[in-house]
This record gives C-alpha cells, sequence and structure tokens, in this order.
C-alpha cells in the first residue's frame, strides 16, 4: 500500500461565516426572541459548498500520477471525535499532484456545521490509505470574520430607529431618469482559486528528443548447462595441515568400579552319572549365589575341563551352559568329543560373558548336557572347574 501525503493549499467556504445581524446573504436576518441578548443569523436554504484545494503525494513526496482519484472528505466537531457529522466521497482529478474539490455537492452542507469556534476539522482519506492525521483545521475567512460581532450584537428590539426606512418606503419611481453613471469602483481582494477545469486537447508531438545515455546492465540471465568434463589436471602440491577440529560431545558414561568378586571351584575330581538324553543338571560346586542393591553388571569367567573317556559311544556331543535364576544368560557350548577307550581325551571350557541383572537375590550357575542316543547310563567327569564373578 502506498501511503498518501496531503498538503492542503486552501480552504475557503463559499458561503463563508457570514453569521450575524443585517442582511446575510441576501436575506432578512430577525431576532430569535424579544428576551434574547444574542442573535443568531437566519441563514438560507440551499447548497452551501466549500472550496478545498491540496496536492497529493506518495511517501517519498513525489507527487501523484494525473488522474482520478477517490478522497473521502469527513468533518468532526471536535479534532478528537472517531464519528463525522457529515462526510461524502468524491473522485478527484489530479495534475502534478494538485486538485481542487468543492465539498457539500454530493452530501449537502449544513451551515450550522461551522457555527461553534474554531473546533470544526476536515479529514482527508485517499483510496485504501488510512485517513490522514492529524485532521486540518477550518478557520474563518478574513471578511468572514466579521460575522462574528454578530454574536455580541444585542437585540435590535432597544433601538432607536427614528429616521429609519419603513416598509411604506420601500416603493420605487421606475419612470424617474437614471442618474450619471458612478466612478469605477477599487478592484476587490483577489477570489478564491476555483475548481480544476477539464484536461485540454493534446498538443501536437514535439520533436524527437537526443539519444539517451547507455542504460544500466541488465539483471543476470540463467545459468547455462555445464559443459563436458574437462581433461584431469596434474596433481597439486599437499595442502597444509588444516586447523584443529573442535572438541568432540562427551562420550556415555563407562561402567561403575568394581562392587564385588565372588569365586567358586574345585580341583577334585567328580563325575555323575547320566542317562543320555536327559535335561540338563548342575555341575558340582559351580554355583554361586549374588545379592544385589541396584541394577548391576556382572562378568563371568572361569572354565570347565571336561574328561573325554567317560563319554559312551552312543552320545554324539556335550553342551555346557550358565544359567542366571532360571534364565540362560550365554549361549549353549557344543563339544564333539569322540569316544574312544585308547585315548585319554580332555576338553578344556571357558567361561566369558557379561550379564546385567536387577536389584535382588539372584542364583547363578554352570549346567552340563550329553546328547545321543538313548542308551546305557554313563559318566560325566570334571577333572577342575572355576567360576569367578565380578559385580559393576
Amino acid at each position: 500500500m502506498t501511503r498518501t501525503i496531503l498538503t492542503v493549499l486552501a480552504i475557503a467556504l463559499v458561503v463563508g461565516l457570514g453569521i450575524g445581524g443585517g442582511t446575510a446573504l441576501g436575506r432578512n436576518i430577525a431576532p430569535a426572541r424579544e428576551d434574547t441578548p444574542y442573535v443568531m443569523a437566519v441563514l438560507p436554504t440551499g447548497q452551501f459548498p466549500v472550496s478545498f484545494q491540496g496536492a497529493l503525494a506518495n511517501a517519498t513526496s513525489d507527487p501523484l500520477p494525473d488522474g482520478n482519484h477517490s478522497v473521502v472528505f469527513s468533518i468532526y466537531n471536535p479534532a478528537v471525535s472517531s464519528t463525522p457529522i457529515w462526510q461524502e466521497t468524491q473522485t478527484v482529478t489530479t495534475i502534478d499532484g494538485k486538485f481542487s474539490a468543492l465539498l457539500g455537492l454530493i452530501t449537502s452542507l449544513n451551515p450550522t456545521l461551522f457555527a461553534n469556534e474554531l473546533t470544526t476539522y476536515i479529514g482527508v482519506k485517499v483510496g485504501a490509505d488510512p485517513e490522514m492525521s492529524p485532521r486540518f483545521r477550518v478557520a474563518y475567512a478574513p471578511y468572514a470574520l466579521n460575522s462574528l460581532q454578530a454574536f455580541t450584537a444585542k437585540s435590535a428590539d432597544a433601538l432607536d430607529c427614528s429616521g429609519c426606512i419603513l416598509e411604506g418606503h420601500m416603493g420605487f419611481d421606475s419612470t424617474g431618469p437614471a442618474g450619471p453613471k458612478g466612478d469605477q469602483g477599487n478592484s476587490g481582494e483577489q477570489g478564491l482559486i476555483g475548481p480544476q477545469g477539464v484536461n485540454g486537447n493534446a498538443g501536437p508531438q514535439g520533436a524527437k528528443g537526443d539519444t539517451g545515455s547507455q542504460g544500466i546492465s541488465g539483471p543476470q540471465g540463467p545459468k547455462g548447462d555445464a559443459g563436458p568434463q574437462g581433461l584431469t589436471g596434474d596433481k597439486g602440491n599437499k595442502g597444509d595441515v588444516g586447523p584443529e577440529g573442535p572438541q568432540g560431545v562427551q562420550g556415555p558414561a563407562g561402567q561403575g568400579g568394581l562392587k564385588a568378586v565372588f569365586t567358586t571351584g574345585s580341583t577334585a575330581s567328580v563325575n555323575e552319572s547320566q542317562a543320555v538324553g536327559i535335561e540338563y543338571s548342575d555341575i558340582p560346586d559351580m554355583s554361586i549365589d549374588v545379592s544385589l542393591d541396584e541394577q548391576s553388571t556382572l562378568e563371568i569367567t572361569g572354565h570347565v575341563e571336561i574328561y573325554g573317556t567317560a563319554i559312551p559311544a552312543n552320545s554324539d556331543s556335550v553342551f555346557v551352559r550358565v544359567r542366571a535364576d532360571n534364565s540362560t544368560i550365554q549361549q549353549e557350548i557344543k563339544l564333539a568329543i569322540t569316544y574312544d577307550d585308547a585315548i585319554r581325551q580332555t576338553v578344556f571350557v571357558p567361561l566369558s560373558h557379561f550379564v546385567s541383572l536387577p536389584s535382588g537375590n539372584h542364583t547363578l550357575k554352570v549346567q552340563w548336557f550329553i546328547r545321543g542316543d538313548p542308551g546305557d547310563g554313563f559318566r560325566l567327569v570334571s577333572l577342575s572347574r572355576m567360576m569367578n564373578i565380578a559385580v559393576y
């Protein structure tokens, strides 16, 4: 939206403010009441336009383009009032930003709007712009100012009218001779600027002017298509070492310190008779009860040494697993042990695993199991075994 600036050239009341006693606008003025000390003028009816002239410019003080513009004129009393006491919309024609309008030709103006002392203001709104601020105060024209004396004149009832022209003296003899022509009167004051006249016809085409100076460069054109890949250039020299990069983010907190260590095991030979295909059973001396005050990480290490000559021929493998309560926490370790009475085969099974357990009491143990075809009983023999549990 372009903000419009208005410079007021002139505001003139065509009716003037000629309000007072005696004769106003060709009509007789009578007192309002016998007991009224001040006399108000009796104004004629009809249109009483107000001439309003101004110049319209944009926010950079350049005149608006020549042409027609919609303007809303409003009259307020007092200046801060939000509701106009009179309003009309006109289309004004500007030339070099200047315009002239007669207010009251569309919506009649009542002269009593200007009866109060200088408290009347005109607001102007151009197009879609908000009404200009501040509003323009309506002032008296010099000769109309003299009519203010009517507000201080006393009632004519108290005047001595001896020698006044009476109603019966108003007759004239139209046949009497004409008197000599009087001298030329003095020139009157300059009248108000009249409204803007209509545009005249266009003048003839002027001569061709000189060639103007070189204009400014136009905007950058669009980027063209990429050309074909050029040949690979020679390898450049090794560049300098770049600056040190910023400090990396801090890594997650590590495990807490060691809280407790539990150990169990034995080097004494133990054996357990099982039938092939029976469920897991506990390895003797390989069970530890742990009590935790909080969620903790447990590291389980150790070994189980199994003596292979006790494995019967109808089995195909031995399994070892670590259990916490009723859950397997380490994958089963399958041991393929070939049966041969002539060979004393021993298998060393290492234990290495981490597990996180909640607070409370837990039982951790190592179990074994032999799988094969059902048959006679057999013996699982362990020559040595050990389990260590570190709590973090």
